[in-house]
């Protein structure tokens, strides 16, 4: 999504979506809880990040994972795609 702009429409869902996973993740594993009230979207990368058609998912999710985890940004890179696939 780093160069498409038709996401932005999807930014309220986006939000909905990683507050409630949030939640989940607080009630069920113990993981502090995130107030997303003044949650906004920002760009993490310019460019992409994979050169393969099939990892997008598994980018996606890495970053799911470092929000609910308390951080702002995942701190993978193309290397580490494997490794985070058997660890989902």
């Amino acid at each position: 999504l780093a160069e498409q702009k038709p996401w932005k429409c999807n930014i309220k869902d986006i939000a909905h979506l990683i507050t409630c996973l949030s939640l989940i993740a607080s009630k069920r594993h113990g993981i502090p809880w995130r107030d997303f009230g003044s949650w906004s979207a920002h760009l993490i990368a310019l460019g992409p990040l994979q050169s393969n058609g099939y990892n997008c998912g598994l980018w996606v999710l890495a970053q799911v994972t470092a929000v609910l985890q308390g951080c702002n940004v995942m701190n993978l890179c193309k290397a580490d795609m494997h490794d985070f696939r058997c660890y989902l």
